[in-house]
């Protein structure tokens, strides 16, 4: 059986989960998409509370829409293909056109936005961790196995305002599992990442050290 087609890489999978699973009305989609836009768009923010919808559902469409139009800007995308886009990823047809209709209304000001400050990234809220033992198996995997189970907390960040990021909305977790060696690779990695975070820093630890004497 063909696997069924996903979002294409250029959408947040996750955001397009979110559009899709949820349960606001049409007019309620439709002050999100404008909210997100709005808060792309420097000078005009707009936060998740101002959108007609329950608290969690509106903070999350909020981010799920403000990230698909960074990644369609970020790809080059008019609202004609992002409506295309979603629609082939699984958002019904409405919502896509609601998305498209919102997008092209600010298009050039969150192109901008994106190419001046960057497509806003997610931030690392918690991380948690299991140690299991795979005792059986019916897709061939290696039984008597120790497995760990990962999961990584994060919260959507939509620029607000034009003045930076704020990380105030939708909480989302990653869960996968890994053996031994791949944990140990992930570890190294990480291991690595703190390294040159600290030789980013040392310079600017010496100088400050430099001027207060």
């Amino acid at each position: 059986m063909a696997a069924p087609l996903g979002p294409p890489p250029t959408l947040d999978a996750w955001s397009v989960d979110a559009i899709v699973r949820s349960g606001s009305s049409a007019a309620a989609f439709a002050e999100a998409a404008r909210a997100a836009a709005a808060a792309l768009t420097p000078g005009k923010p707009a936060a998740a509370a101002d959108v007609a919808a329950p608290a969690e559902d509106a903070a999350a469409l909020v981010a799920a829409c403000a990230t698909l139009f960074c990644n369609a800007a970020a790809a080059g995308m008019d609202g004609t293909a992002l409506m295309g886009a979603v629609a082939d990823a699984g958002v019904p047809s409405v919502r896509a056109s609601t998305l498209a209709s919102a997008f092209e209304e600010s298009r050039s000001h969150i192109a901008d936005a994106v190419a001046t400050r960057g497509a806003p990234v997610d931030r690392v809220a918690g991380f948690r961790w299991r140690a299991d033992q795979l005792r059986r198996s019916t897709s061939g995997a290696a039984v008597n196995e120790p497995v760990l189970v990962l999961s990584l907390d994060t919260l959507a960040c939509l620029p607000k305002g034009g003045r930076g990021p704020e990380a105030s909305r939708a909480a989302q977790s990653l869960t996968m599992e890994a053996g031994p060696q791949e944990a140990a690779a992930l570890l190294r990695s990480v291991t690595e990442a703190l390294e040159a975070a600290d030789r980013l820093i040392a310079p600017q630890a010496k100088a400050a050290a430099g001027r207060a004497k």
